[in-house]
């Protein structure tokens, strides 16, 4: 005799990154570097950038390939994420014009990722995609021309910078941090890397984290994760990572995985 009751089997990972959860999100940071030195302490990502300029104002778009362009063979058009002088998330698209500075219509405090969402005939970016403040002319993101995916995909990229705001409505819960350190430099690099993981509040570390890595000449490659770190960023709340060698020169990259809750 069978019985009346139906066994179901609920995966919360899994129904989260589906969208079947209601109120939450998932959401990654990634950020990568070609090149980690002992000196400073550098962010992941191709941008130096610590904090976001105080004042918000409209961002230019622009390439370093004359082919991205909105009639162009590469990228036509990117999708900016964001965050308003309010606090609130906001996005829109660009249309690409290669070498000239597109304008933002919206005003960002933050803009959090850049993905490339149309391309043309050559089925990826052709260069090297920036995102400035217009007033300060700072970078504030970048998608480098080699940080794209061509095949299966049609073509995009999105900006590799390890720095993330949580918006106004938004609660972030951590739940892996991955970081990964290879292609050395010359084969000087035979001692640690440390990365760090920041929450910072009002320009205020409230969370620290570091992960320190070996790679000796001759290494490949070396990764590690974490998970289930206990850390949540609250609205307004930066989430960065940042690395630094102890000799020599490294590539490395880093992801963290997040789950976003409407709050």
């Amino acid at each position: 005799m069978q019985s009346g009751f139906l066994h179901y089997s609920f995966h919360p990972g899994l129904e989260i990154s589906r969208g079947q959860v209601r109120r939450l999100t998932p959401y990654h940071i990634s950020g990568s570097n070609s090149y980690v030195t002992s000196g400073s302490l550098e962010v992941v990502g191709p941008v130096q950038l610590w904090s976001f300029p105080a004042s918000p104002d409209t961002v230019d778009v622009f390439s370093d390939a004359a082919a991205d362009t909105l009639a162009g063979t590469g990228a036509q058009k990117v999708l900016l994420e964001g965050i308003d002088a309010s606090g609130d998330a906001i996005s829109e698209e660009i249309e690409m014009a290669g070498f000239s500075f597109v304008t933002s219509t919206l005003v960002y405090e933050v803009v959090n990722r850049m993905t490339v969402v149309q391309v043309g005939s050559g089925s990826s970016q052709a260069g090297k995609i920036s995102c400035r403040h217009t007033t300060l002319g700072v970078a504030i993101n970048k998608i480098d021309s080699d940080n794209k995916v061509t095949a299966l995909t049609g073509g995009w990229g999105v900006s590799q910078q390890a720095v993330y705001k949580v918006c106004n409505d938004h609660r972030g819960y951590i739940t892996s941090w991955n970081t990964s350190l290879g292609g050395l430099n010359t084969g000087v690099l035979t001692g640690d890397v440390t990365f760090h993981l920041w929450i910072n509040r009002n320009a205020t570390s409230v969370w620290h984290l570091q992960s320190t890595q070996a790679l000796a000449k001759g290494d490949n490659a070396t990764s590690s994760i974490a998970f289930d770190i206990p850390l949540i960023a609250e609205p307004g709340d930066t989430i960065l990572v940042s690395a630094r060698g102890t000799a020599g020169g490294a590539g490395c990259h880093t992801s963290v995985s997040l789950i976003l809750e409407d709050i």
